[in-house]
């Protein structure tokens, strides 16, 4: 079925980018098919007590930036931050020495 819809461009990107799809079309589909494939995604949005993820956000952090959060990179493990420290694999060894 086609249809025309007025949608977001930067939020398009964004989903686009996050899903490593190629195309627009590509991006929408795996954004309506991946919501329809949890089983508590349909729970969710059918129920009478949903409360609308802004709603919450506001009730619990006012100030909260989810977004800030998001783009920050993952710390890294702790030999990667320290190359000089000895692997939890050479303690294990030596210990067993």
């Amino acid at each position: 079925m086609k249809i025309t819809v007025e949608v977001d461009d930067a939020l398009l990107a964004e989903v686009k980018e996050f899903t490593g799809c190629k195309t627009n079309e590509d991006t929408i589909r795996y954004a309506l098919k991946d919501t329809t494939e949890h089983p508590w995604m349909k729970e969710y949005y059918s129920s009478p007590y949903r409360i609308d993820p802004e709603d919450l956000v506001d009730a619990l952090y006012p100030d909260y930036d989810p977004k800030a959060i998001w783009g920050r990179p993952a710390p890294l493990p702790p030999a990667a931050a320290n190359p000089e420290a000895p692997s939890p694999h050479e303690n294990a060894a030596s210990a067993g020495q």
